[in-house]
């Protein structure tokens, strides 16, 4: 390998961390938000650097379900959210 193809792969896998770093960043930014405005049980927030957003978690009802989309939609245009948010029962 030469040294300019090491400083090519060197700098690919620099970008690399930076968007994990990056999506991490938003993942724990967006999960404190959900956090502060929403009651959601055992809440987990994942995103990757294809602007993939996944959140799990127990909410109390589908009316919820629908207010929390709604915010994720406006807080995160553009990215894909796969909600998977389950009712607990009273």
């Amino acid at each position: 390998m030469s040294s300019s193809d090491f400083d090519k792969h060197s700098e690919e896998l620099q970008e690399k961390v930076r968007l994990s770093r990056e999506a991490f960043e938003i993942a724990t930014q967006l999960g404190m938000k959900l956090r502060t405005r929403f009651q959601i049980a055992d809440l987990n927030v994942a995103a990757t650097i294809q602007q993939e957003l996944v959140i799990t978690g127990r909410i109390k009802s589908e009316t919820e379900r629908e207010e929390i989309m709604q915010f994720l939609y406006t807080e995160m245009p553009g990215w894909h959210i796969n909600l998977n948010l389950s009712s607990v029962q009273e």
